[in-house]
């Protein structure tokens, strides 16, 4: 509430894991007419908590994609699986009518 409608606004959203990158973060950022957003997701998270969010030991997953168990199916590989949750997390970020980066890079080190 304290930006300005017509300003021009840049978030840079880093959080420390998928779970601190709530959803509901990018879509009431989305909101703003004039806004860049850079967006860290971390690959890293995907990959280490994938089993623990698989079977409801963690909701990191439902927090970063909400409904992502009725878009990706289960019954394949681990590599595959993380790729459709974000894939799936990116037809969310489409549906807010924000567009995401065809240029997105994998950042090591």
């Amino acid at each position: 509430g304290k930006l300005h409608p017509l300003g021009l606004h840049f978030a840079f959203i880093d959080p420390y894991n998928l779970e601190a990158l709530d959803f509901r973060i990018v879509a009431a950022l989305s909101e703003l007419k004039r806004i860049d957003m850079l967006v860290h997701v971390s690959k890293m998270d995907l990959q280490r908590n994938l089993g623990f969010n698989l079977t409801g030991q963690q909701r990191a997953f439902d927090v970063f994609a909400p409904g992502w168990r009725d878009a990706v199916q289960l019954n394949q590989s681990q590599k595959r699986i993380r790729g459709e949750v974000f894939e799936y997390w990116q037809g969310l970020i489409i549906a807010l009518g924000v567009w995401p980066s065809t240029e997105m890079r994998l950042i090591v080190g």
